[in-house]
């Protein structure tokens, strides 16, 4: 059995595969209960999550026993209490105490299903150019019936790949349009309807930096999406 490797540790999220395996995982102070591909919103997205650190053993010769000190991030894990940084093969196999095969075989458990990742000619057909999570943020994608986003764009791309193209093209422009607007209604001090930001905040919570951190990020959006529109129309006609 081989996996594609490239395409599963671009879609693997480190903090889903950490609760599949058994990691006790934290967020606001509490104990996170559920945490799967279905499940991991956009507001999940935004949370900061702790554990306890899988190499503190090995590298201190005793168990981590502090989870603030250990966060986990898409893409790895940071402790800060002298462990250091490590990427999601390498959490699994600490953790588990397996070989690196059969960490990436976990892994693609915990994204999905090993069937969805392998290269025997079983698997279905993937597109080359898929999101990146800030473009995925920045179209704001989350399908509606529970299916993780890449589970379901893959599907789309199965049955059409001009619609799926056509669909992240479609999404792009609409995107590019709002925020277009709200950069130009809200994104500085003198914009038409940047009072209404105030008076939302209130005097007690409103920071005058609160437009240029707008601004930014609205900006960033901007450029993403018409980036997208921009890669994914010459894709879908290509």
């Amino acid at each position: 059995m081989h996996l594609d490797i490239k395409r599963l540790m671009q879609d693997a999220d480190a903090r889903i595969v950490a609760f599949h395996i058994g990691m006790k995982l934290f967020a606001n102070g509490r104990l996170v209960e559920s945490l799967d591909i279905s499940s991991l919103s956009y507001e999940a997205m935004d949370s900061t999550y702790w554990t306890y650190c899988p190499f503190h053993e090995r590298v201190q010769g005793k168990k981590d026993h502090h989870p603030s000190n250990c966060v986990v991030h898409p893409k790895n894990i940071m402790c800060f209490a002298g462990c250091g940084s490590h990427n999601i093969i390498e959490m699994v196999c600490e953790f588990c105490k397996v070989p690196k095969g059969r960490g990436y075989e976990i892994i693609a458990e915990a994204m999905g299903g090993v069937q969805l990742y392998l290269l025997d000619g079983k698997a279905p057909d993937y597109p080359k150019l898929t999101l990146k999570p800030e473009e995925q943020r920045a179209l704001m994608l989350s399908p509606s019936n529970g299916t993780p986003l890449h589970l379901s764009m893959y599907e789309l791309y199965s049955r059409s790949k001009r619609d799926y193209y056509s669909l992240i093209e479609d999404r792009a422009k609409e995107m590019l349009d709002e925020y277009q607007k709200l950069l130009a209604y809200y994104g500085s001090m003198d914009a038409p309807r940047a009072s209404m930001i105030y008076d939302l905040m209130g005097p007690q919570y409103f920071d005058g930096g609160i437009y240029e951190e707008l601004e930014k990020e609205l900006k960033e959006r901007i450029k993403t999406c018409a980036n997208i529109v921009q890669f994914f129309d010459k894709k879908k006609t290509a």
